[in-house]
């Protein structure tokens, strides 16, 4: 494209000149932001490319701004002088900086090391055993213990959600929605968590089940739906709320707090009584269950 508009004489060849070397350098820019994700050793030389080329373009542009004369020694016409520089360019560069490839590659390592990985950027370990296909009561087992910590994370959400309809804390708000360690990510992670539960339940079922299993998978599924809609209702409804009152200077008295806060125990106890249900199937405690899921209705 410059060589074609040198050659027709709407660009100057000086002009020209320092497109053409910012190209080359937009060039090294390209590999460099397309290698931005890979690991480091891998970029180590991206990025001395992107060194070298910089360092080498600045000094080419600086040379033919200061002496334009230079490019009378590169063709007769404007046309070839761009050709020509862009060959000559790269030719003299790699002769150039051949030599410092390898000092620049080992400050670059000592520069760009890779920061060790903390506590919380741990990925989390899944309890659905894939390995357990042929043994369907263990794999219920594991759909238990996925679920409990799906149950676990929204226990973590009401914990998380309740201060702030107290006292609105736009920083930790934002941590709540933004962060890894939030309530939208606890969120995400929970509406993921159900279909992976009902994927791995359907695997486990694909050979048949007895009756008595057959009811389990189904209460593990319904378990997981209900558990997914309570964490849509806190991040949806609940802090939105403490949003809107935060937002329109709205508070409760103490007695209309003091009912909520009590309502909100009353719930956080049921979500513990029912993943206590859920792990040990206690006939007496699931009663007390649907007793106090009746308390909070009428209420």
């Amino acid at each position: 494209l410059f060589v074609t508009l040198t050659a027709q004489g709407i660009l100057p060849p000086g002009a020209a000149a320092a497109m053409i070397l910012g190209a080359n350098l937009g060039g090294a820019f390209i590999a460099y932001v397309l290698t931005l994700s890979e690991p480091l050793t891998s970029r180590h030389t991206i990025v001395a490319n992107l060194v070298l080329r910089g360092v080498g373009a600045i000094a080419a542009t600086v040379l033919v701004s200061k002496w334009p004369a230079v490019l009378a020694y590169l063709g007769q016409t404007p046309a070839q002088q761009s050709i020509n520089l862009h060959l000559a360019f790269n030719v003299v560069l790699a002769l150039v900086a051949l030599p410092f490839v390898g000092p620049v590659t080992s400050i670059l390592a000592r520069i760009m090391q890779q920061r060790p990985d903390g506590p919380d950027t741990l990925e989390p370990i899944t309890a659905l055993d894939p390995n357990l296909m042929e043994r369907p009561q263990r794999g219920f087992d594991c759909a238990a213990r996925e679920l409990l910590g799906m149950g676990q994370r929204i226990e973590q959400m009401l914990t998380a959600v309740e201060p702030l309809y107290d006292t609105w804390n736009e920083t930790g708000a934002t941590a709540i929605r933004a962060q890894g360690s939030g309530l939208r990510a606890q969120d995400k992670a929970i509406k993921q968590t159900p279909l992976n539960i009902k994927l791995y339940l359907a695997r486990l079922g694909k050979n048949g089940l007895d009756e008595d299993l057959g009811q389990r998978s189904m209460e593990l599924a319904l378990v997981s739906t209900n558990l997914a809609a309570a964490s849509d209702a806190i991040t949806r409804l609940m802090l939105d709320l403490a949003k809107r009152l935060h937002t329109k200077g709205v508070h409760f008295s103490p007695k209309g707090r003091e009912e909520i806060r009590n309502f909100s125990d009353r719930v956080h106890s049921n979500v513990q009584l029912a993943l206590n249900v859920m792990m040990n199937q206690d006939p007496a405690e699931a009663r007390a269950l649907v007793a106090a899921i009746e308390k909070v209705r009428m209420v």
